[in-house]
C-alpha cells in the first residue's frame, strides 16, 4: 500500500502537436491549435473544432500499418501515442508484453460505424469498432500485452480515472508496470451530442474568459508508463515525476451540468490532497478542467477558491488543444509533468479578460517558475469528478 507510483515515459498526439516535444513547443510559444470547421470529419456542422493535422492515410503511414488495413482514427491516434510512451520509457517490443494496460475512451471507433449507417448490413466487420473494450484489446494485441487489460469510460474524466486505477493496481501490488492513457477521435456522435445540449462555442473556446461561450471539441490520445518505485529502480529508468495523490467523487447533481457552487469538485480536491498527505499551500499550480462553458468555469472556479484560495496559478490547456474528451485527463497529466520537468507555468491561451464571477490567478503567458506540485482536474458528465496530484520525484 505504500509503493510509490512513478511515471517513466509519455507520448501524445493532439491538435497542438504530434508528439510530446511538439506539444511542449506549442505551449511554450503560447499559440494553440487552429480552431476551425472540420477538415477530416464528415459533418454538416461548421462550428470550430480542434483536429490533429493529419488525415487517416498519414496517420496510418506514421503507425507503420498497411493502407489496406481499416482502422478507426481513434485507434491510429492511440497507437502513435502509446508507441511514443514506450519509446520514451526505453521499453522494447519484447518488454512491452510484460506491461499491463489501462485505457480510456468515450466514443471508441464510432466514426467507422457512422460511415456505414445506411449500408450497415454490408459492413458488419465494422461493428466491433464501436466497442470501447475492443479498442483496448486491439492495442493490447498490437503490443502483446495480456494482463491486466481493462477499459475505463467515465466521460471526460475517463483517462484521469484510468491513471487512478493504474496507481491503485501498483500500490496494491497487483502490477508493477503499466501503459495507461486515453483516446478519442472526433465523431459526429460527439459533436452533434455536445451541440444538441447547446454548450459548443460558435467561435472557439475561451476558458475562464469573460466572453466564454462554450466548449471546442478536440481529438487526441495520450499514454504514460507508470511503474512502482522498485520496478523503475531495477531497470534504472528515468523518472518524469510521481503520481502522489488522486481522488474520485460522483456528485450526481445533473446528467451534464456541474453544481454551480463547485461543492462536488471541491470535495474531490480535498480528498486528493488528503490522500497525498498534502496541505493546500503545497500546490504550485493547477491544470484546470476549464472547458470554456459558463457553468463549468464558474463551478470549477468556486471549487478552486474554496479549497486552494485565489492566489495559486490556474491554467486551462484546452485553449491549446480543445476538449479531447476521454483523452484530456492523460493529455493534461503529461502537461502537468512537463510543467514540473521544465520549471514552467503555462499561460491561458485565448484568455483576453478574466471572467469577473470568480477571482482566479490566470497567467496570460507561459513563464518560468519553481514547480514541484501540480494539481490536475478532470470533471465528467454525471458528476464524475477526478483530481490527480503530480509531484517532482
Amino acid at each position: 500500500m505504500t509503493e510509490r507510483v512513478l511515471i517513466t515515459g509519455a507520448g501524445m498526439v493532439t491538435a497542438a502537436g504530434v508528439g510530446v516535444e511538439a506539444n511542449l513547443r506549442t505551449l511554450m510559444g503560447g499559440e494553440g491549435a487552429a480552431f476551425a470547421p472540420a477538415r477530416y470529419l464528415h459533418t454538416s456542422l461548421t462550428i470550430p473544432v480542434a483536429e490533429v493535422p493529419l488525415d487517416n492515410n498519414e496517420l496510418t503511414a506514421r503507425c507503420g500499418l498497411q493502407p489496406s488495413e481499416a482502422h478507426s482514427r481513434t485507434y491510429l491516434l492511440a497507437l502513435l501515442a502509446a508507441q511514443e510512451a514506450l519509446d520514451s520509457a526505453h521499453i522494447s517490443a519484447a518488454q512491452a508484453g510484460k506491461l499491463g494496460l489501462v485505457a480510456a475512451t468515450t466514443g471508441a471507433g464510432i466514426e467507422v460505424i457512422e460511415a456505414c449507417y445506411d449500408t450497415l448490413d454490408q459492413h458488419l466487420a465494422a461493428i466491433p469498432n464501436f466497442s470501447s473494450s475492443n479498442l483496448t484489446d486491439s492495442l493490447a494485441r498490437y503490443f502483446g500485452i495480456t494482463h491486466p487489460v481493462t477499459t475505463i469510460s467515465t466521460a471526460c474524466s475517463s483517462s484521469a480515472n484510468a491513471l487512478q486505477v493504474a496507481a491503485r493496481l501498483i500500490r496494491h501490488g497487483r502490477a508493477s508496470r503499466l501503459l495507461v492513457g486515453g483516446m478519442d477521435g472526433l465523431s459526429r456522435f460527439s459533436l452533434n451530442g455536445f451541440n444538441s445540449i447547446e454548450i459548443v462555442s460558435p467561435t472557439g473556446c475561451r476558458p475562464f474568459d469573460a466572453s466564454h461561450n462554450g466548449v471546442t471539441l478536440g481529438e487526441g490520445a495520450a499514454f504514460l508508463v507508470l511503474e512502482s518505485e522498485q520496478a523503475a529502480q531495477e531497470r534504472g529508468a528515468e523518472v518524469w515525476g510521481e503520481l502522489s495523490g488522486y481522488a474520485n467523487r460522483n456528485e450526481a447533481y445533473h446528467p451534464t451540468s456541474s453544481r454551480p457552487d463547485g461543492a462536488g469538485a471541491a470535495e474531490t480536491i480535498r480528498a486528493a490532497l488528503a490522500q497525498a498527505g498534502m496541505q493546500p499551500d503545497g500546490v504550485d499550480c493547477i491544470n484546470a478542467h476549464g472547458t470554456g462553458t459558463v457553468v463549468n468555469d464558474q463551478s470549477e472556479g468556486n471549487a478552486i477558491v474554496s479549497t486552494l484560495g485565489s492566489g495559486v496559478p490556474v491554467t486551462s490547456t484546452k485553449g491549446f488543444t480543445g476538449h479531447t474528451l476521454a483523452a484530456c485527463g492523460a493529455v493534461e497529466a503529461i502537461y502537468s509533468l512537463l510543467s514540473i520537468r521544465h520549471g514552467v507555468i503555462f499561460g491561458n491561451n485565448r484568455v483576453l479578460q478574466p471572467m469577473p464571477e470568480v477571482s482566479l490567478s490566470l497567467p496570460l503567458h507561459t513563464y518560468t517558475a519553481s514547480v514541484s506540485t501540480v494539481l490536475s482536474n478532470s470533471f465528467g458528465f454525471g458528476g464524475s469528478n477526478t483530481v490527480l496530484i503530480f509531484t517532482k520525484a
